[in-house]
Parts: structure tokens; sequence; C-alpha cells
């Protein structure tokens, strides 16, 4: 007898930021969440389900506006998948693709010599929320979220049958988080207390128990994940605000050309404060923009 009723993951390496795209295995048929940063990624995580099931992709549900989320939906549209996303993540992608693309093929090697994907074109579109019912019964709540934490809006999906919430990027457990924020009239916007706000809300909309799959780090209950999430979000702003008053009028380096030694040391300070955190290369690569922020709400910058 088939297996069902579980959730299978998927997680890239770093130069797919390692990102987790969740399946989750029904009676007849799977359900992705999220497509990863590049096709080859993308056809590395579908190799990787067929070791578990052969039962065929019929959703594939992006839960945010970014290209970890989305680059490689054409894989899994060529397997059969239909794209499912909310409006406001599709009102988002052309302004983050056109945004990131130039980054990618200008200051990494991952589509130097490859065309770089372009946004996906989603078959279903929803507003707030939307259920959706599979064949064999089992239904997938999803619900749109439309204001920014880790992106400049998000989707969460709750699986009943496996008291389960996929979360995205809205939680990383364990792992440290990319602070880039939302995509706001072409500059990255992170909005911390927008970010709490959302995590005490899915505390209150969804048990407790529920596990958590968030898009990077460990799965846990959604309590731990929401109360460790929180903390580290006001922690990350302490650190940073603790760094740039102890730099004084040198804190203003952080946003020259020469800065990428300030942030190594960066995230050396935030792992001396989460020392069981995992994937620290996302502090030094992530937290800019909230730096810069911070910056200039003290006015260091001047």
């Amino acid at each position: 007898m088939k297996n069902s009723n579980r959730i299978i993951s998927y997680r890239s390496g770093t130069e797919g930021m390692d990102t987790v795209t969740y399946f989750f295995e029904a009676s007849n048929e799977v359900v992705a969440f999220d497509a990863q940063l590049s096709p080859d990624i993308a056809r590395r995580a579908l190799t990787y389900l067929r070791q578990f099931t052969d039962k065929p992709i019929t959703w594939l549900v992006i839960t945010q506006p970014t290209p970890d989320k989305f680059n490689g939906s054409s894989i899994f549209q060529e397997a059969g998948a239909k794209i499912l996303c909310s409006v406001s993540t599709t009102k988002h992608f052309p302004e983050i693709h056109s945004h990131k693309e130039f980054y990618f093929k200008n200051t990494t090697t991952l589509f130097r010599k490859k065309a770089y994907p372009k946004p996906p074109i989603p078959n279903l579109e929803f507003s707030d929320s939307y259920l959706l019912t599979l064949s064999g019964n089992e239904e997938v709540y999803l619900r749109s979220i439309n204001r920014p934490a880790a992106a400049a809006c998000h989707t969460v999906a709750h699986i009943p049958s496996l008291n389960s919430l996929i979360t995205g990027d809205i939680i990383h457990h364990k792992a440290h988080c990319w602070l880039e924020g939302g995509l706001k009239a072409g500059h990255f916007d992170p909005d911390i207390e927008s970010w709490i706000t959302i995590l005490n809300d899915i505390s209150q909309r969804y048990p407790l128990s529920t596990i958590a799959y968030g898009g990077r780090g460990r799965n846990t209950n959604l309590k731990d994940a929401v109360e460790e999430q929180t903390n580290y979000l006001r922690k990350s702003l302490e650190i940073i605000q603790s760094e740039i008053r102890k730099l004084g009028f040198n804190a203003k380096e952080f946003l020259g050309p020469n800065s990428e030694e300030m942030y190594k040391d960066l995230a050396t300070k935030f792992q001396l404060h989460f020392p069981e955190h995992e994937l620290p290369y996302l502090i030094e690569g992530g937290t800019y923009s909230l730096v810069e922020k911070i910056l200039h709400s003290q006015r260091q910058y001047q």
C-alpha cells in the first residue's frame, strides 16, 4: 500500500539559500510548496520526491514573492503542477523579479551562463483565503497575509489532517533569518514589528500544538516556533542597534564598498547570541537593508 498523508521535505544547499520545498503527499496526489531558487535545484527537488512516491504533483503553492520560492516554477509545471498563489503575491512578481534578476546575473555565478527564469503565471489566484480540496478529500486551507515580514506579503497553508502549518519564511526555527524585508518602491524595507504582528496572529488563529514547517530551519510546534522567532527578531534589532552605537560615526562604513568584514563580524555577534542557530551566512548577506534603515533612523550616516 502506498504511503499517504505525510510531508516530504527537500532542502537545497547554500547555492539555493538552504530553502526548503515541502511536498504534501495525499491519497492520490502531491501538493508542493515553493519551487526553489533555480530550475536546476527544482529538478533536484523533484528527483528527491520520486524516491518516496510516484503520485502526480497537481499543485504548486507559492508562499511569498521571493525568487527562492518561484524561480523553479517552470519545472513543476513541466511535471504537471498548476500554480496557485495569492493575488498579492502575483502583484509583487514583476518588481522583485526585475530587481533580483539584475542582482543574480551581475553579482553571482548562479545564472551567469544561463537565462534567468521568467516569473510564473499562476493558474489560480485567490484574494484572502482559499480551500484547496484534493481528490482524496484532503483539505489545504490557504490564507493570504497582505503585510510584510520576510517578504512583502505571505501565504500560510494549514493542513488539518496532519496538524501542520506551512509558513514560508515567516518562521526560521533554530536558523538565522534573511532580514532583507519586502521590496517597496525599489528598495527593501524590513518591518520587524509587522513581522511580529503576523507571528502573534498565526499563534492565535491556529492550535499551538500545530507543527510549523518554516522556510528554513527545523520543524516544531507553533507555540515554540512563534515564541523563539519573536525573541529572535527583537534581539536582532538590539544587536544591530548596539553595534551601530558602539561604532559611532564609523558605523556609516556599513554603507560603504568595504563593508564585507563588518557584516561578517555582525554575523559573529548574532552567533554568540544564538549559538544553536545555523546558517549565519544569511546574516552576512541579508541584514544590509535593516542596518541601513536603523542607520538612517539614528542619522549615523550623516
